[in-house]
């Protein structure tokens, strides 16, 4: 990005930092899910076994919804 002829950035420089998680966080940010970390970790089958337990979690949260509903 140059301004008035002064480059204050530029893209090809860019260096990312590790993520690192902030006070401000929300524990339902999906950078956290277990799921996601277990499959970054090379834990195929049991990030697998995570997210149907997430997922079936979420379905009966649903139902529970759907039936206070009424």
């Amino acid at each position: 990005m140059n301004v008035d002829d002064t480059c204050y950035w530029k893209q090809d420089e860019q260096v990312l930092d590790d993520m690192y998680r902030m006070d401000f966080t929300l524990p339902s940010d999906a950078h956290y899910r277990e799921d996601i970390i277990l499959y970054k970790m090379g834990l195929v089958d049991l990030a697998q076994d995570a997210k149907t337990y997430l997922e079936e979690k979420q379905r009966n949260d649903a139902a529970l919804r759907l039936k206070n509903k009424k």
